[in-house]
């Protein structure tokens, strides 16, 4: 999701000035993650840490748009490489209604929108992308971030396949 969703969009890479990976679970199967008495059965605990915010079911922690940056409550896990610190940010979606599914920040999605994932690629790395990646990504950044292949003062070489600064 987020940042690596869009690198995914437009060249089935990561961008290079994002430094962290994004994913979202469904609430249910965060708790399950935080309360599996076996985690050394899940992944190598002494490689691994899966750091659960405390905080995560605080709903009045809504964060904000990030530049807005008043709630320091952005995330409700992490995945952390030990030995070097590298992390994954995982957000927890919780279903609102019949069909949809919010996050903190707050982002709404539509579950048909998201569901079934897609198996695909990124980075030659297997992972799964919502349903309809489009409509994603235009609800949370708005028709530019699938329209325009800019950022700042990076662009897509769409040759070439990768991202270069202006």
């Amino acid at each position: 999701m987020h940042g690596g969703l869009i690198g995914w969009y437009w060249c089935r890479k990561l961008l290079p000035w994002d430094n962290d990976l994004d994913l979202c679970v469904r609430y249910d199967d965060l708790l399950k993650l935080n309360l599996a008495p076996n985690h050394d059965q899940l992944y190598d605990v002494r490689h691994y840490l899966l750091e659960v915010n405390p905080h995560h079911v605080r709903r009045e922690t809504f964060n904000r748009h990030p530049f807005e940056n008043r709630d320091p409550n952005k995330i409700d896990a992490r995945f952390i490489h030990v030995p070097t610190g590298l992390f994954i940010d995982i957000t927890a979606l919780y279903p609102v209604g019949e069909s949809d599914l919010i996050t903190k920040c707050p982002h709404r999605y539509r579950a048909q929108d998201l569901f079934p994932l897609v198996k695909s690629e990124v980075n030659g790395i297997s992972v799964h992308v919502p349903h309809q990646v489009d409509r994603v990504l235009e609800q949370e950044y708005g028709r530019h971030a699938i329209s325009e292949p800019t950022y700042r003062d990076w662009h897509l070489n769409a040759l070439a396949k990768q991202w270069e600064r202006s």
